[in-house]
């Protein structure tokens, strides 16, 4: 997942969902992302080296959902419970609906595939949730 401030899709509305839903399920899951300027970062150095083949760009650190959720409730100054009880909800509902398979099921790919000769991963996790956070506030 390619994410970003004012980037579209579902990390924003991730992010959204932190600052309002007062209940989380405790479902801890493992997320390759790429934070936009690392990916420029990434194109970059491509380019100016000339390289060529698949690469597997991603931030150094694996997401988890539920970090990220406490992540922006704390930074909006909201309260969330973040609670197993729903467990069984979402594992049920991973079957039968896709927005909570996609919102809780893992994706990653080994961080070893990541590394490269150069380093295009300027920018840490927390900082790039920061910035997003301080983008939706405007």
């Amino acid at each position: 997942m390619i994410y970003g401030p004012n980037a579209k899709g579902n990390f924003p509305r991730l992010a959204k969902l932190a600052c309002k839903t007062p209940v989380f399920p405790c479902w801890h899951n493992k997320r390759s992302m790429l934070y936009i300027d690392n990916l420029a970062e990434f194109v970059k150095q491509a380019i100016l080296r000339q390289l060529s083949g698949t690469f597997y760009p991603q931030n150094r650190e694996l997401a988890d959902t539920v970090e990220i959720i406490r992540y922006f409730a704390k930074a909006a100054g909201h309260r969330v419970w973040i609670t197993k009880w729903l467990n069984p909800f979402v594992w049920l509902g991973s079957f039968f609906l896709q927005p909570i398979n996609k919102m809780f099921a893992t994706y990653y790919y080994d961080p070893e595939m990541s590394k490269m000769e150069f380093d295009y991963q300027l920018v840490s996790f927390e900082e790039s949730l920061r910035r997003v956070a301080e983008s939706l506030k405007r």
